[in-house]
């Protein structure tokens, strides 16, 4: 899973925090945490990736995966 943020961007904040939480849990779990990556992208620093991915606002979401491609924009809802 991939998180496109930016550090300037007030609503990236909290997502981010969400995000953090999600990588703990895939780091906690050892079906997991072997072949799940969950990285921060910040588009400001890393504007290719961001062109790549198609990015047009934040925060963007992209999961990948057994062939999929699939994006979402908004927050994360965490347990």
């Amino acid at each position: 899973m991939l998180l496109f943020c930016t550090r300037t961007e007030a609503v990236c904040t909290p997502v981010e925090r969400q995000f953090d939480q999600l990588a703990e849990l895939v780091t906690a779990d050892t079906h997991l945490a072997h072949r799940t990556v969950v990285a921060y992208i910040d588009t400001e620093v890393d504007t290719e990736l961001a062109h790549r991915f198609r990015i047009q606002g934040h925060p963007g979401v992209r999961y990948l995966g057994w062939g999929m491609d699939l994006h979402a924009t908004g927050t994360l809802a965490l347990r």
